[in-house]
């Protein structure tokens, strides 16, 4: 039979191709819905206007900063040194991870529910480390920086976002038309 060549990593990577399928429409389809709902809402683009500019942005936040989010989670999150001898683990872990973020985060926007899929992927990849090889499998030094950022670096750039916008409107020639 021509199936008896096909091995069960095969079947994994086929597995998690469509997971991550699922997570990236998923994510996809949040994320845009975030960020231009109210520009298509108001009227100001039309719906095709905005699949092509969410689409177009989210492929360029895979291509360019998807080795850097690798890095995090690689180094920060999961200490893939526990996994030299079990690829094969790793592999059906990541694929369990890729099936939760997908379907919870395909779940939640289906039903309007806020979500976000980086912290179901982070969350479920936590979990599951520490299901498999327990807490020696876990690198605390970057779930901090997952999870909120810097805040310093956040909070001055709103800071000075809002300044701004007071400064601007506070002037009359702000409000003529």
């Amino acid at each position: 039979s021509e199936w008896n060549h096909i091995d069960g990593g095969s079947i994994n990577v086929f597995v998690a191709v469509c997971f991550a399928t699922l997570l990236a429409f998923s994510n996809g389809a949040n994320d845009i819905a975030n960020s231009v709902g109210t520009a298509v809402g108001a009227g100001a683009i039309s719906l095709r206007v905005a699949l092509v500019i969410g689409s177009t942005s989210e492929l360029l936040g895979c291509v360019l900063m998807g080795s850097e989010v690798q890095k995090t989670v690689g180094k920060g999150v999961v200490s893939l040194g526990e996994y030299d001898t079990h690829e094969d683990l790793l592999a059906i872990a990541m694929t369990a991870v890729l099936a939760g973020a997908g379907i919870s985060t395909g779940l939640a926007t289906a039903f309007g529910l806020p979500v976000s899929a980086t912290h179901g992927a982070i969350s479920g990849l936590t979990a599951v480390a520490l299901f498999e090889r327990g807490s020696p499998a876990i690198d605390d030094s970057g779930l901090g920086w997952t999870d909120t950022g810097n805040k310093a670096v956040i909070g001055g750039l709103a800071r000075e976002f809002y300044q701004r916008v007071w400064k601007h409107y506070s002037s009359r020639k702000a409000w003529k038309w």
